[in-house]
């Protein structure tokens, strides 16, 4: 049996002839293809020859299709659609099943991409968008996303399930300490540079609030201040000051000796950040795939 492109006309000459059959019109036709009018003719020509049929009644200004010509069209119209909606369909499909995370900058550069580079590489199939957010944002009621939150858990817009609770402690690079005082408790801590965080929304502890929870008051500002987490870690990275530690997103700079607890003191809060998805999309396998990955994350 030959192949299809053995036995369909040139695909060129099937779309001069949709478009001349639409318009009625060569010249019409020649303007939406970006070819001459003299093109579509010779287009229109070899498809006749091709099939062995007149389409078209040619007349001074305009076609006419013929009888034949009509039942062409109309046979090249359902064929050319059924494409166009099979590979609209297709696509949807493969947009509707891509799970787009959104995470706080810091959490997603230093604890979620490390991870999701090997769960890209075991889960190939699975297509994953990540977004960061200086702000929360309402899920989707119709795509599969998956919001990492820091609060207590209660959100209107989606299921909440634990990731980890908030343990902070202070860090600081080693040469930070070098000839600066002696750090043997708390309270020599306001001794120190202290690094600030300032954002419009606030929900982590502060140095304040850590303070306090030592029965320690604290109302100076010792240290220079930043808009996100993230670059105040660079900062404490270059030795500038302190800053508050998380457990889990500071992990990788503590074992790799970037940065050191001065002291042993931590503490420990009701907040924490958590994996919140939208209910309506939970028929995505894809959707279930990541939080099932996510969730066993928790202690790792």
């Amino acid at each position: 049996m030959d192949s299809l492109s053995r036995q369909l006309p040139p695909l060129q000459a099937m779309l001069a002839f949709e478009a001349a059959a639409r318009y009625g019109s060569f010249t019409a036709a020649a303007a939406e293809l970006n070819v001459s009018q003299p093109a579509i003719s010779r287009r229109v020509r070899a498809l006749e020859d091709a099939l062995g049929i007149a389409l078209f009644i040619r007349e001074h200004r305009s076609v006419t299709l013929t009888a034949e010509g009509e039942v062409y069209f109309k046979a090249i119209g359902l064929a050319f659609n059924n494409i166009l909606e099979t590979g609209r369909a297709i696509s949807q499909t493969k947009i509707s099943d891509r799970v787009t995370i959104y995470a706080n900058y810091g959490l997603a550069s230093y604890w979620l991409l490390p991870r999701l580079v090997k769960f890209q590489t075991d889960n190939p199939d699975v297509d994953i968008v990540l977004k960061t957010v200086s702000k929360e944002r309402p899920l989707s009621t119709r795509k599969p996303e998956i919001s990492i939150r820091f609060g207590s858990g209660q959100w209107d817009d989606g299921d909440s399930q634990l990731l980890f609770r908030e343990t902070a402690f202070p860090l600081c690079s080693p040469g930070y300490l070098e000839g600066k005082p002696a750090i043997n408790s708390v309270e020599d801590l306001k001794q120190h540079k202290l690094l600030q965080i300032q954002t419009h929304n606030h929900p982590w502890l502060s140095w304040t609030n850590f303070f306090k929870s030592f029965d320690i008051t604290y109302i100076g500002n010792n240290g220079p201040a930043y808009n996100n987490y993230t670059l105040a870690i660079q900062a404490a990275l270059a030795g500038q000051g302190m800053i508050i530690g998380w457990e889990q997103i500071a992990d990788d700079f503590i074992n790799r000796g970037w940065l050191v607890r001065p002291i042993k003191e931590q503490i420990s809060t009701d907040s924490g950040y958590y994996i919140v998805t939208n209910s309506e999309v939970r028929s995505s396998a894809n959707l279930e795939k990541v939080v099932t990955w996510l969730y066993s994350l928790r202690t790792k």
